[in-house]
């Protein structure tokens, strides 16, 4: 798998100037690629990506409702990133919820081959 490495914050691609000034986009190397479709998959929402529609995270249902169920949530997540092709295994996840913001932060350490890569979201 390979791909354009995109800014975690922005969701742009990334650019590096070339040795004729001029600007190229910078490629992932394949566990970047691996762990960059781990960060797109936990970060859409289940549905909207039109050509995979069953890509993605209920963030609108089951991620946000009301009991919060960590132990589904954390199913959930723990199969969306199992779904990406590359991932060997989930090394750890961390779920953090601000409930006064309605908010979850997510980190995991994903085994990809030989190497390591820790996501954040």
């Amino acid at each position: 798998m390979r791909d354009w490495l995109l800014n975690r914050t922005t969701g742009l691609p990334v650019f590096t100037t070339n040795s004729l000034g001029g600007h190229e986009l910078v490629r992932c190397t394949e566990a970047q690629a691996v762990a960059q479709s781990v960060w797109l998959r936990l970060t859409r929402i289940k549905g909207e990506y039109f050509a995979d529609l069953a890509s993605g995270l209920p963030w609108f249902g089951a991620m946000t409702a009301k009991p919060f169920n960590e132990i589904q949530v954390r199913q959930l997540i723990q199969a969306e990133i199992m779904s990406v092709q590359g991932v060997s295994r989930i090394e750890s996840l961390k779920m953090t919820q601000n409930k006064a913001l309605r908010q979850l932060n997510v980190s995991v350490r994903i085994k990809i081959g030989s190497e390591t890569a820790e996501v954040t979201i």
